[in-house]
């Protein structure tokens, strides 16, 4: 059977809120991959130069993400995401996996931050349908 070090236990490609608390990593976006998760479907993954795990992006990070990149086609939002830089907030304060007002939980997590606007973008609103 070997020891719990031999195994996949915790490991992940995927950058978890657990691993950012209270930190911000200064990030340069290296792509945006659309990764299909069983029965959850299919959502954007950032990938970052010199980084090796990705981020998968909730909800309220595509809509940052879109304000700034936009969110018409997979190829245009790479083309306009690669190289762009920003950053990645993990949960202030204590992080507990269980979340909940009575673990002291702030957060649960992680936000972006994406430097500048895509010029060509005029509105948002169009962007969620």
């Amino acid at each position: 059977m070997g020891t719990r070090k031999d195994y996949a236990y915790g490991k992940s490609k995927y950058v978890k809120a657990e691993d950012l608390v209270g930190k911000t990593v200064r990030v340069t976006i290296s792509d945006v991959e659309d990764v299909q998760f069983d029965d959850k479907g299919v959502k954007p993954v950032l990938s970052f130069e010199g980084k090796e795990k990705g981020l998968v992006v909730n909800a309220t990070n595509f809509d940052t993400l879109a304000a700034s990149l936009g969110s018409n086609t997979m190829d245009r939002t790479r083309d306009r995401a690669q190289g762009r830089k920003g950053s990645l907030q993990g949960p202030a304060g204590r992080f507990d996996k269980g979340g909940g007002a009575e673990a002291g939980t702030k957060a649960t997590a992680i936000r972006t931050r994406i430097r500048g606007r895509d010029p060509e973008l005029r509105s948002v609103t169009s962007l969620r349908k």
